[in-house]
This record gives structure tokens, C-alpha cells and sequence, in this order.
């Protein structure tokens, strides 16, 4: 009986501690900032400029930025081994990846691995067990904020729940709902946004991007012509244009391969056509707005197994609306 009573004071104790201690000091903690891609586009320039301005304005203790970790494995592996100062608990940890409402992170679950972080894959990787386990851990704790500075991923709430479970399930997780937009000048803006979607073998119009986001946003008091045709400048005074691609990639399983249709062309108009007879594919898209009529798209079988592919081309407007305090 008395071993059992001890046992038991040990696991409160231990709980106690580790999970609800409300003495965890907060204070002078180390901060580090991952930078997860590397800039490719000439007109963008968004990692390189974040890393200069988390270099100068996280003036927190102890501050670390690191830009060699490609995947969400890579980094949690690096936060549990690092040293911290008196084995402190993390402070704030930012990851600065491209990023979007739809498809999540661009960044894969784990190295040499294609895909995204999103709500599918990432559960399906805390469900086969393939990240590093924080549930312990005293690296992160209560007091630990995890900032996804990703565009638009804070209004993805699913995503930002499964990333807190992903990392113990006890830090906080942020996420901006707007656009981050980081500046050669050192500053860094959220912006508003507006979206028009293209099909990405269409030729750019801006008359038709035009009457797009007039319907899209009636309320909304701005030139879009205007904006569309005058050279792009990215300040914090004037809206801008900046393009992206959405890709999408989507699985139909069938009982075996048998049953796998057959089409002569993998991107033609019987595919097309057979493509939005799929319920589920179709009412996903629904949920997120996106037109499928907006996509390229085209599919492989893999025994019984489709898979799709499908790309978007996206013009979208950012209009910065106030500096960010990132």
C-alpha cells in the first residue's frame, strides 16, 4: 500500500512539474529563428531578407538563426539537441516558410522526403510515429511560443492545433492571417490580400484579373486596374502584385486495379470531365474557394491507385496594412 501511495506521489509530482508547473520561469530564454527555403525568385526575395530582420530585431537572449534545416524533422531535431543556456527552457521559436491557406507549408515532414506540411501529412506522421517526441521534453514547455511565419497559415486553425500536438502539445503556436511581408529596408509588414486564380496555361490578362477581383470583392475601394499595370515596387505604402502556384495532389483508391479508369490523354477532356464527377475532391475545393476549372490537371495510376495532380496559378494583390511586431 505504501509503495503504491509513493508511486503515485512521484507521478503527480512528476506531472506537476514538467506539464503545470506554475513557477516556470519565463524569463531570458533563448529565442531561434528557423529560415526554411532559400529565395529562387529575382523580384522575391523573402528568406534572405527575413533572415536580416530577425538578425536585427531579435534582440532576445541567447538568439540563434538557423538556415540549414529543410523539414519539420529537421527542425525539432535540432531544438531538442541544441544546448540552451542553463538548460533553460525555449522561448520563442519562429519558422519562416512559404506558406498558404490551403495547402500549408512549404516545407516537407522529414529530410529527402517530398510533400507539404498540412493537416494530412503531418497527422499522418505524429500517427506513424515519425517525429521526435516532445511530450517530456523540458526543452519546450507552457511558456514556449512557436511562430509559424508563414503567409496566411494563421487562418488555417487546423493546421496551427496540429502543429501545437506535434511539438507536446503544451507551447502556444501563432500564425499570421495575412500576408508577411519581409523588406530590404529591414521592416516587416502584414499585408491584406486579394486573389484572382488562372489556369497556368493562360496567358496573364489584366483586364480579366480586373473584372475577377471586382466580383470577388465588390466592397473593396481599389484600382485593380491600376495596381495590375503599374511597375511593381513592394513598399509599405503602395499595393503590389505578387504571383504563386497552388498545387494540389489528390489520391482516388479503388478495390483493385481493374477498376483504375482508363483515359487516352492524362490531361485531357475525358479526365477533366471524370474529375469533377469526384465528390470528395470536388467539395474540398468548395471549402477552400479554389475553382477546379482554375487548374492544370493530370494523373498517374500506381496499381489501384489514381493519383491527381493539380496546379493553379495565382495573381494575387498585397496591400501592407501595418508593421509587424514578429
Amino acid at each position: 500500500m505504501r509503495y503504491i501511495l509513493f508511486l503515485g506521489i512521484i507521478v503527480c509530482l512528476t506531472y506537476f512539474f514538467v506539464f503545470e508547473n506554475p513557477f516556470l520561469d519565463g524569463s531570458n530564454r533563448p529565442n531561434i529563428t528557423f529560415i526554411v527555403g532559400e529565395d529562387t525568385e529575382e523580384d522575391n526575395h523573402y528568406f534572405s531578407a527575413a533572415k536580416k530582420y530577425y538578425a536585427i530585431h531579435d534582440t532576445g537572449n541567447q538568439t540563434l538563426i538557423v538556415d540549414t534545416c529543410r523539414s519539420l524533422v529537421s527542425v525539432q531535431t535540432f531544438l531538442k539537441n541544441q544546448k540552451t543556456p542553463n538548460n533553460k527552457a525555449w522561448g520563442k521559436i519562429n519558422i519562416v516558410a512559404h506558406g498558404n491557406e490551403w495547402t500549408g507549408l512549404k516545407m516537407s515532414i522529414a529530410p529527402n522526403q517530398k510533400g507539404r506540411v498540412n493537416t494530412v501529412t503531418l497527422k499522418t506522421a505524429i500517427d506513424n510515429n515519425m517525429l521526435p517526441n516532445f511530450s517530456w521534453s523540458r526543452k519546450i514547455d507552457r511558456l514556449t511560443e512557436l511562430h509559424i511565419q508563414g503567409c496566411g497559415v494563421g487562418k488555417d486553425e487546423d493546421l496551427l492545433n496540429m502543429m501545437k500536438k506535434a511539438f507536446g502539445g503544451r507551447l502556444q503556436v501563432y500564425s499570421p492571417e495575412k500576408f508577411v511581408v519581409y523588406q530590404p529596408d529591414n521592416q516587416c509588414y502584414l499585408a491584406d490580400f486579394y486573389y484572382s486564380f488562372h489556369h497556368p496555361d493562360s496567358l496573364f490578362s489584366a483586364e480579366k484579373s480586373t473584372r475577377d477581383l471586382t466580383q470577388r470583392y465588390p466592397s473593396v475601394q481599389l484600382n485593380w486596374a491600376s495596381i495590375l499595370q503599374a511597375p511593381q515596387t513592394r513598399n509599405a505604402q503602395n499595393p503590389f502584385v505578387y504571383r504563386f502556384k497552388i498545387p494540389i495532389r489528390w489520391t482516388v483508391n479503388f478495390a483493385d486495379s481493374t477498376e483504375v479508369p482508363k483515359f487516352p490523354n492524362p490531361s485531357g477532356l475525358q479526365f477533366e470531365d471524370w474529375l469533377l464527377q469526384q465528390k470528395n475532391l470536388m467539395s474540398t475545393l468548395d471549402k477552400t474557394h479554389l475553382p477546379p476549372q482554375a487548374f492544370r490537371w493530370v494523373f498517374d495510376t500506381e496499381g489501384a491507385s489514381m493519383k491527381i495532380y493539380g496546379v493553379c496559378q495565382v495573381v494575387c494583390i498585397l496591400k501592407p496594412s501595418e508593421i509587424a511586431v514578429l
